[in-house]
C-alpha cells in the first residue's frame, strides 16, 4: 500500500499542471462573488479544443480549499481572486509569478 502525504500530492498536482501550463499559456478563471467571499474555477482547453475544468489539481497544487460544489474558496474583498491564485500558481510551476497570464471570464 502506498501513502501519500500532502507534500507529495502537492508535487505530483504541480507536476500534472505544468504539462497544462507551459509558460505563456494562459489560465481561464470564473469567480463567484458573495460579500468578502470568492469562490473561484480554473479552466484550460485541451489539446484537442475541449474545456477542461482542473480547479481540483489547482486546489491541491496551491494548498486553497474546496467548497461542496468544487469552486476553489478565496477571502478578501477588493482582490482579484482568479489572478492571485493564477501568480501563485505560475510561481510555484515557473518561479515567476507572470510567467502564466490570466483571464477572467
Amino acid at each position: 500500500m502506498t501513502t501519500t502525504t500532502p507534500d507529495t500530492d502537492r508535487a505530483d498536482a504541480r507536476e500534472a499542471l505544468a504539462g497544462h501550463f507551459p509558460a505563456g499559456a494562459t489560465v481561464q478563471t470564473l469567480t463567484d462573488r458573495e460579500g468578502e467571499l470568492r469562490r473561484v474555477r480554473f479552466f484550460t482547453v485541451d489539446g484537442h479544443g475541449l474545456i477542461r475544468d482542473i480547479t481540483a489539481p489547482v486546489s491541491v497544487a496551491t494548498g486553497y480549499r474546496l467548497d461542496s460544489r468544487g469552486r476553489i474558496i478565496f477571502s478578501g474583498g477588493g482582490v482579484n481572486a482568479g489572478f492571485y491564485i493564477t501568480y501563485r500558481l505560475s510561481q510555484d510551476l515557473h518561479g515567476d509569478g507572470y510567467a502564466l497570464r490570466h483571464h477572467g471570464v
